[in-house]
C-alpha cells in the first residue's frame, strides 16, 4: 500500500518464525536510506515505535526493484493489527460514538502522546505524523515510518506534506 505516497510498497508475509511482518520496498533508495540511517543513529524504543526487523540492498536482484535505475532496497518491520487511517475510513460520518469508543480513542492518544514526547524529549522531530503512520501491534499503538525523524531546529528531510506546519 502506498497511504503516504512515499513510492514504497508494502506486502504482509510470514517470516521464517512463522511471525507475520511487513515487507516494505522502496522505489528510491534515498527513502529506504533515509528510513535505515535515522535509526542505526536514534534509539526508538519498541514500546513507541513500529519495529524495524531487518533491512536488505541488493544489486543482483535489480530485476526485482521498483524501476530499473534502482537496487533493490526493502526494509520488514513487525505488521501491525491496523492503522489509525484504517480505523478512520471504517467510522461513519455521523452519528454520537458511545462511552466505550470514546475512552478507546483517550487510550490511542495517550500512547501516541507518550510516544511524541519520548522523542520531543530527545530533541526530534517526527516530520511526518500522520493517520497511516500510527498503527496499532495488539494492545499498543506505535509511531512507524521513521525516515523522516530530524532533531529540532534542523531542516527536516522529504517533502511537505499538509500534515506538516511550514
Amino acid at each position: 500500500s502506498d497511504h503516504n505516497n512515499d513510492s514504497a510498497v508494502e506486502l504482509s508475509i510470514l517470516s521464517k518464525e512463522k511471525s507475520k511482518v511487513v515487507l516494505r520496498c522502496y522505489q528510491h533508495e534515498e527513502a529506504f536510506f533515509a528510513e535505515v540511517k535515522v535509526r542505526e543513529k536514534f534509539d526508538f524504543p519498541r514500546q513507541y515505535f513500529e519495529e524495524l526487523y531487518n533491512y536488505h540492498r541488493d544489486e543482483t536482484y535489480t530485476y526485482l526493484a521498483l524501476s530499473k535505475a534502482e537496487k533493490l532496497c526493502c526494509i520488514t518491520y513487525e505488521r501491525p493489527d491496523h492503522t489509525l487511517a484504517d480505523v478512520f475510513a471504517s467510522v461513519s460520518s455521523g452519528g454520537q460514538r458511545s462511552q466505550k469508543w470514546i475512552e478507546k480513542c483517550w487510550i490511542v492518544l495517550k500512547q501516541i502522546a507518550t510516544a511524541l514526547k519520548y522523542l520531543h524529549n530527545q530533541g526530534l522531530i517526527h516530520g511526518y505524523l500522520d493517520s497511516p503512520n500510527i498503527a496499532k501491534y495488539s494492545n499498543t499503538w506505535k509511531i512507524g515510518k521513521l525516515g523522516t525523524v530530524s532533531r529540532e531546529g534542523t531542516t527536516m528531510r522529504g517533502k511537505f506534506r499538509p500534515c506538516v506546519p511550514p
